[in-house]
Order: C-alpha cells, then structure tokens, then sequence
C-alpha cells in the first residue's frame, strides 16, 4: 500500500513537470511564487571539470579493463586489488562499453 501512493505521488510530480515545461512554466510558477522553496538552484555549471570528469572516467574503465577485457567492478579498500567474482555480469559489462563509446564523443 504504501508502494502505491509513492508511485501515485511520482508519477503525479511526473505529470506535473511535463506539463510545466510544456507550457513554458505556468504550470508550476505561480506555486513557486507563492513557496520561494520550490525555486530550482542549480549549481554553477563548469565545463572544463565535466570534461576533465569525463576523461578520469574514462581513464579509469580503460585501466579496470583486465587483458580479455573485462572490467573489474570489484575492488578491495583495503589493497586496491581487484576481487574476482563467479557472476560477471554482462548487462554492467555493455553499460561500461556504451560509457566508453559515448566518452569518444565529448
């Protein structure tokens, strides 16, 4: 039950938000007159770190990669060892490829 109404509530605010940026804000602006709370704030934005993000990542994946090249999702604090596993999964496996083509790309 409670599952339900916290899908009813995100799937209203959803809602909510499509509609707001389909009529250019006169959906949700005059509730965020009235609550100044509800104002947006958005962190200044830097391009160069995103970008210098994006090359860490991306450095990173390509190093995790062992010679038959597979990532190493899982790595010891205490070492920095990469721990073997049973399971690889292949879904992560095509998510960290599609990261890695999508790096080209920045």
């Amino acid at each position: 039950e409670d599952c339900t109404v916290f899908m009813i509530v995100v799937l209203a605010l959803i809602g909510l938000t499509v509609a707001d940026e389909m009529t250019g804000g006169a959906v949700l602006d005059p509730l965020r007159e009235r609550f100044p709370a509800l104002q947006p704030e958005f962190p200044a934005f830097d391009v160069r770190r995103v970008d210098r993000s994006i090359d860490r990542a991306t450095r990173y994946l390509c190093a995790a990669a062992d010679e038959d090249g597979k990532f190493a999702y899982e790595i010891k604090v205490e070492d920095g060892e990469a721990r073997e596993t049973d399971d690889y999964n292949v879904l992560r496996h095509t998510g960290a490829i599609y990261a890695l083509v999508d790096s080209c790309y920045f």
